[in-house]
């Protein structure tokens, strides 16, 4: 696939899933909404606290971005809500859902304009991870006014610990911002900014510090046309972030499987219930038609030829409405299936793994079956 149609395949799926009238200058408000970015990768804490994923991702964008820093394995990680102390669990991912929907979000709760959306702190330092889907004027304000940065650019000392790295993956160009770059990347204070953006709290002049000893901004545009051919491993994450479609990360399709696997035994015991539930009904109206069948043929002294009739019809249906009703299970069972892989696989793939045609698959994407 051409570089311009799998981002042509990016942006048509996120004005599908999103289907809100949200415009696409509105979307970072949204950003909890993209499940796949938190699953993928780990965000919602876990059981096991397998954060391989997560590691995968910040130390690939460190070194695209040349940051001298590795997230180790034996690094202890926490997930935080954007610049709180409080560790990120569902309850408040569906709480934020509803006060997006009914434009309700209290800034005390979820700090929108300056904080990360997602806060991780690793031994003495932290990393601040977003995700954006769309850009504008008050997202550049926000990169550069984060407050953890203006944090750590105020109480900087040469004895400190604290370290903060703020990584952006951003569809699209910020205008004036990162002049029609792939990737920018900003230690304390960068020429490239321009003069009316070198102001981090209204200060004119602030130390260099591109060696990162103490923070840095990353930004990725995940929609760059250079990015796919420079930075190969971070276009892969953009895509695999968006799209939830895994390119050539090894961990990623092995993840996928599993989840596929999974739902797929889902799908069994439901259909095993399903089918349970179908076969009891038929045998139901089978013995409700016997009996009245049989009513209907004493009362009209038809005894011999309906007991007949009875034995041959009952027998004859029976077999009918068993082989009806595969069919039918077998045809509810393909469309569900596909329909809950669409998302996850391409077309080929998806018939291949369910043995169906190929243009079944095509027709059920395009919502021309049930």
């Amino acid at each position: 696939m051409k570089c311009n149609d799998r981002y042509q395949e990016i942006e048509n799926k996120l004005r599908k899933d999103l289907n809100t009238r949200y415009s696409l200058e509105d979307l970072p408000t949204l950003l909890y909404k993209d499940q796949m970015f938190k699953m993928l990768y780990y965000v919602y804490p876990t059981e096991t606290g397998d954060y391989s994923m997560l590691r995968y991702l910040i130390n690939t964008i460190f070194k695209v971005a040349r940051i001298p820093e590795v997230v180790g394995e034996d690094e202890e990680i926490k997930i935080l809500v954007g610049g709180t102390d409080r560790v990120f669990n569902e309850e408040m991912y569906l709480k934020y859902l509803k006060a997006v929907e009914s434009d309700n979000i209290q800034e005390d709760d979820f700090l929108r304009k300056l904080a990360g959306d997602v806060n991780i702190v690793i031994g003495n330092y932290r990393i601040v991870l977003d995700m954006q889907t769309g850009t504008s004027h008050t997202l550049k304000n926000r990169i550069i006014n984060n407050n953890l940065i203006t944090y750590a650019t105020n109480n900087i000392r040469e004895d400190t610990v604290f370290k903060v790295y703020s990584i952006w993956l951003v569809l699209g160009n910020i205008t004036g911002f990162m002049k029609n770059k792939p990737i920018k990347v900003i230690g304390m204070h960068e020429e490239e900014l321009g003069k009316e953006d070198t102001r981090l709290h209204n200060k004119s002049k602030i130390a260099v510090d591109m060696k990162f000893e103490h923070f840095g901004i990353v930004v990725i545009n995940l929609k760059h046309r250079e990015l796919e051919k420079d930075f190969p491993d971070v276009f892969e994450i953009g895509y695999e972030l968006i799209t939830g479609i895994p390119k050539s990360n090894k961990k990623m399709f092995s993840w996928i499987n599993q989840k596929i696997n999974l739902f797929f035994k889902e799908v069994r015991n439901s259909m095993t219930k399903y089918y349970t539930a179908r076969q009891l009904g038929r045998e139901e109206g089978h013995e409700e038609g016997f009996e009245q069948g049989l009513e209907q043929g004493l009362e009209q002294g038809l005894e011999q030829g309906l007991e007949q009739g009875l034995e041959q019809g009952l027998e004859q249906g029976l077999e009918q409405g068993l082989e009806q009703g595969r069919e039918e299970a077998r045809e509810e069972y393909e469309i569900v299936a596909v329909k809950a892989m669409i998302d996850l696989l391409n077309d080929e793939a998806i018939a291949t793994r369910l043995n169906i045609n190929i243009e079944k698959v095509r027709a059920i994407r395009l919502n021309q079956l049930d």
